[in-house]
């Protein structure tokens, strides 16, 4: 009966090790995806500086998606940039859906 308990302990002491290994490991994976995750954003463009449509939609609280993103007062009066998307190009469109 004392090889049992001998048998226990040490089954004991390996599960416990493996659950610290665990928890360290996923931890250190958590970190470094948090960095990393931090490192790639960081490494983004600023979109506002691209579309500046984008900012102003969310500072006025338009949730439709539409709306008039050129401004101005209608009167013709162009300052050379545009709101605007540039719009879709010509020619075939193709998609990859991986249906057959």
């Amino acid at each position: 009966m004392n090889r049992d308990v001998v048998r226990i302990r040490r089954r004991d002491e390996g599960l416990r090790r493996v659950g610290t290994w665990t928890r360290r490991v996923s931890l250190a994976a958590a970190a470094a995806a948090a960095a990393l995750t931090a490192g790639y954003a960081h490494a983004l463009p600023d979109l506002t500086a691209h579309l500046p449509g984008l900012h102003a939609e969310r500072d006025s609280g338009d949730q439709g998606g539409t709306g008039n993103q050129t401004g101005g007062s209608g009167t013709g009066s162009n300052t050379g940039t545009s709101a605007q998307p540039p719009g879709a190009g010509t020619g075939t469109g193709h998609t990859t859906t991986g249906a057959s």
